[in-house]
């Protein structure tokens, strides 16, 4: 299989780059005519990138049918990578806002490290963007919400209520779901306005809460999470992403300028910074362009991703301004966008 592949990434004059958190598994089953046992058909989803500023290359290639349980696709993938999962990797799942576009998703990003999945926000659309990364919403394993607006907590309804499905529940291992003080009311009030439909059992589902007001920290089995009141709706964290390796990242929400962004962003690897209006059209609560920049330069960090892009923002020269105030390495983010930390 590989072999084809190599020479299709020849073909289109690309380094061959298999990466299976990029899989998207589609499972046909159909039953042998000598016998009953099931076979799974793999389509394969193939990711050539020459860099993350370029754009992907998408193209499918269907694998060889084999038997093989569903639940282990994802195992099976893995022995392809050529190295360990030790690194922390993101793809960006929604690059937009609350309003709709077509291409742009509401907010939300997931965190890959050591086999672990770890959603950050949950906005409208989040669990059929995690399909579209190849990531069964069933292997999430913790979720972190920054602040309680619809466009960052929407799909958590959605998340919930598919956890239930019966055949996924009696499989499911269990998830963490982390968010400012207050958090356990906010759920309450969902729980409230379904009823029954987002019961989950307290062994399958725990929740945490973190200082609004200072600094807070916890740590969990693969790496720590550091937060810090940021300026937005009142409660409104951003949180920090550190690893035993020293790698870290930290992740704003929404956020005005303000000090707290830049004491967490200290130093960080990657900054992912929402970026909602252009710099004529400052609000409260929201950052610029220019604004993100200077809260990178000043937190010293060595890489900036812009996110959260409303349509007004879209229509001006976002790198341009951005670069009055940063001229570091600056990415705009992109729905699917995938990031090695």
């Amino acid at each position: 299989m590989h072999k084809h592949l190599q020479g299709l990434c020849a073909f289109f004059n690309k380094p061959y780059t298999y990466n299976p958190f990029l899989t998207r598994v589609k499972k046909k089953e159909h039953k042998s005519s000598k016998s009953n046992q099931k076979s799974i058909a793999h389509p394969i989803l193939l990711i050539l990138e020459a860099g993350p500023l370029q754009k992907h290359l998408v193209c499918v290639f269907l694998c060889h049918t084999e038997t093989l349980s569903p639940e282990k696709s994802i195992d099976l993938l893995c022995v392809f990578r050529n190295e360990e999962w030790t690194t922390m990797e993101i793809i960006i799942l929604g690059s937009g806002t609350g309003l709709p576009l077509v291409d742009r998703a509401s907010p939300a990003f997931v965190l890959l490290l050591e086999k672990r999945f770890a959603l950050f926000d949950m906005g409208p659309g989040t669990l059929r963007q995690l399909s579209r990364a190849g990531i069964p919403y069933n292997r999430i394993g913790h979720i972190f919400i920054t602040h309680f607006h619809p466009d960052h907590t929407a799909d958590l309804v959605h998340f919930l209520f598919a956890t239930r499905h019966p055949p996924d529940l009696a499989k499911r291992r269990p998830f963490t779901i982390t968010g400012p003080r207050g958090f356990r009311d906010f759920h309450k009030g969902l729980e409230r306005a379904y009823g029954n439909c987002l019961d989950l059992r307290p062994e399958i589902m725990e929740i945490k809460e973190l200082a609004a007001t200072r600094k807070d920290r916890i740590g969990y089995e693969a790496f720590d999470i550091i937060s810090q009141p940021v300026k937005h709706s009142d409660p409104s964290i951003a949180y920090r992403v550190e690893h035993p390796s020293g790698k870290s990242l930290v992740y704003s929400g929404d956020t005005g300028f303000c000090p707290e962004i830049i004491d967490l962003a200290k130093g960080t690897d990657l900054l992912i910074l929402e970026c909602a209006l252009p710099d004529n059209e400052e609000i409260e609560g929201h950052l610029t362009p220019s604004l993100a920049g200077k809260i990178a330069t000043q937190a010293g960090v060595k890489r900036l991703i812009l996110s959260h892009f409303y349509p007004e923002v879209l229509e001006t020269d976002i790198a341009a301004e951005c670069r009055k105030t940063f001229d570091g390495e600056l990415i705009l983010g992109r729905d699917l966008l995938h990031v090695r930390v």
